[in-house]
């Protein structure tokens, strides 16, 4: 009988601690909770707890010192936003979940403004952590509107090239001469613009998102593009050539340089004017390019001119001549030569040829000859003219001489 006693005592005690038995409290992953990034709009958090379980996560918009209990965190986060309150996240933990940092993005409505987090977790039968943890962050302000560079285009489209920041952006035209489209749709960061009208324009490059909203403005030029045209080329006998490019509008700007070719080229009145008369300083092929521009666009056209040096035909004297062959005396100056004969009672012939300044000629009667030295250099040819006059030679017969005994002799000479 004294044993029974005991035995019920030990009995008695294993049921109280089966009873009692107690759970641990989740425990926060390492690194957790945090706030991982910011943005104008929103608060990243890190979390992640050892068992699967409840998060529970309330923000305000605020610094708020309390010292929240850890039931109070999660029946707010249940109730949800109200007033300073601006964000409530009750997230669940499941098994696959066990051990790993997770991200939450958490809504608030406060750019630029401080933010206190409290955040606590339970396990799965609800029982929570004895302390929250709180945690202040600070969102980023508005960011400002980024559109981009404007330009200068040289017929009716540009393509925007706005830099996103936040939320949704659209593009309007704030100024400009004609009507504007926007492809694929204005609400593109790099949409194409198309105008009606040639001119200046402003455009405006607008984010929105909450209570986030700004522009940015950029200016195009859309100028009209010209077209060169430099006219015609060709052949000048000489250091001078009359260029004819054909002058564009008023609002076209346009000039002359010498492109390739030895030497150096004068504009003259000035290489600005379309039909100026350029002077080079040495012979040969030169291109010209007639450069029009309007605003940053520009077009080019190109002439060819050859500067032939221009011959000087010089036949030499006019002369006499007994019999009929004579040896002409032309004074070459570039090219090629040429004697032909003007005029003349009977033909002439040329030895060694007609092309040597000082050929022999032979004609086949007597008489005054006009003959002409031309001189031919690409294009350009030059001539003059000399007058010979050939004569049959005079054979003289003084007759007999003789000895005469006293100062007088009588001359018989016969005439030819």
């Amino acid at each position: 009988m004294g044993k029974e006693p005991k035995i019920l005592i030990i009995l008695f005690s294993l049921m109280i601690l089966s009873v009692g038995k107690t759970y641990a409290q989740p425990v926060w992953v390492t690194g957790t909770p945090s706030v991982l990034l910011t943005g104008p709009l929103s608060i990243t958090l890190n979390y992640g707890i050892n068992v699967t379980g409840t998060v529970y996560i309330i923000v305000y918009n605020f610094n708020n010192s309390e010292n929240l209990s850890s039931s109070t965190v999660r029946n707010r986060a249940i109730l949800g936003q109200n007033g300073n309150l601006v964000e409530a996240r009750v997230i669940t933990v499941r098994r696959a979940d066990i051990g790993k940092t997770l991200q939450v993005v958490l809504e608030v409505n406060n750019p630029g403004q401080i933010h206190t987090i409290y955040i606590v977790a339970a396990d799965s039968k609800g029982k929570l952590q004895l302390v929250p943890v709180r945690l202040n962050a600070t969102t980023l302000p508005c960011p400002q509107a980024d559109a981009g560079q404007g330009g200068n285009e040289c017929d009716l489209n540009f393509k925007f090239n706005a830099v996103p920041k936040i939320g949704t952006g659209i593009w309007t035209k704030v100024s400009g001469p004609g009507n504007a489209t926007f492809s694929p749709n204005a609400n593109a960061p790099d949409a194409t613009v198309t105008v009606t009208v040639y001119g200046t324009y402003v455009f405006r490059w607008t984010e929105t998102q909450g209570v986030c909203k700004s522009s940015d403005d950029i200016t195009v030029i859309f100028s009209r593009p010209p077209v060169a045209n430099a006219g015609t080329g060709g052949n000048t006998c000489g250091l001078d050539f009359h260029l004819g490019a054909v002058a564009g509008s008023a609002d076209i700007n346009g000039y002359w340089i010498m492109k390739s070719g030895t030497g150096t080229a004068r504009f003259s009145p000035g290489s600005n004017d379309p039909s100026a008369v350029v002077t080079v300083s040495e012979f040969g092929r030169k291109v010209f390019a007639w450069i029009v521009s309007n605003g940053n666009c520009s077009d080019s056209s190109d002439v060819t001119v050859d500067f032939i040096q221009q011959p000087v035909a010089n036949a030499g004297q006019n002369e006499n001549n007994c019999g009929r062959e004579y040896f002409l005396r032309a004074v070459p100056s570039i090219g090629t030569g040429t004697w032909t004969r003007v005029s003349g009672p009977g033909t002439a012939s040329f030895s060694p040829d007609n092309h040597d300044p000082m050929a022999k000629v032979t004609v086949s009667a007597f008489g005054t000859y006009v003959f002409r030295w031309t001189e031919v250099n690409g294009q350009c040819s030059s001539s003059a003219n000399v007058t010979i006059g050939f004569y049959e030679q005079i054979a003289a017969n003084a007759g007999n001489g003789g000895d005469e005994c006293d100062l007088n002799f009588s001359l018989n000479a016969i005439p030819g």
